[in-house]
């Protein structure tokens, strides 16, 4: 934050972000590898936040008070209650929706000193959410199949592929991304 690394605690930091097309979500912060690839590969960087939300507002803020009670060292792992935490969800499946959404906000300045928002948005419909994550490797996959992959070797997938090859591989899907800028 600012050019700094902060400390943030998971599932804190709560929020409301309006995804368009499906309404307000309650955010929180999340730890993801980005936090510290991004910075390095775009050094200019001066902030980096992640967040993520639950669709059903009661499990994303019973999640966001026991982030405070492990945080306050009164629960050391949640872990041995995911398994009937996880049916309990199942059970009321009723309050969510099979919708889910994403998007990336970058604001700065441009080279003439405006300053400038993008936002990339990203509705998936049908549970087909699941998907997203792992489209990187199935365009990467095709790619090597190709022969027009990367050289081997582990490395984050920055510049590997265009933004127009992940939207043609979920063309298929009930995706549906758009770019507002503002």
């Amino acid at each position: 934050q600012g050019g700094r690394q902060i400390t943030a605690h998971g599932w804190q930091g709560l929020h409301r972000h309006r995804f368009p097309e499906i309404g307000y979500r309650w955010m929180s912060t999340v730890d993801v590898p980005d936090l510290d690839l991004l910075p390095q590969h775009y050094p200019e960087l001066a902030t980096v936040r992640f967040s993520a939300g639950l669709e059903v507002g009661l499990f994303h803020l019973g999640l966001w008070g026991a982030s405070w009670l492990a945080r306050a060292g009164l629960v050391r792992s949640f872990a041995p209650l995911a398994a009937p935490m996880l049916a309990a969800k199942r059970r009321l499946s009723m309050l969510g929706s099979d919708t889910g959404g994403m998007f990336v906000r970058i604001v700065g300045v441009d080279d003439e000193g405006i300053a400038r928002t993008r936002v990339w948005n990203l509705v998936a419909r049908g549970g087909n959410g699941p998907h997203v994550p792992v489209m990187a490797s199935v365009i990467l996959a095709k790619q090597l199949i190709a022969n027009e992959g990367p050289a081997p070797g582990a490395r984050p997938c920055f510049g590997l592929f265009q933004l127009e090859d992940f939207e043609a591989e979920v063309g298929d899907l009930d995706i549906t991304c758009w770019l507002e800028r503002a």
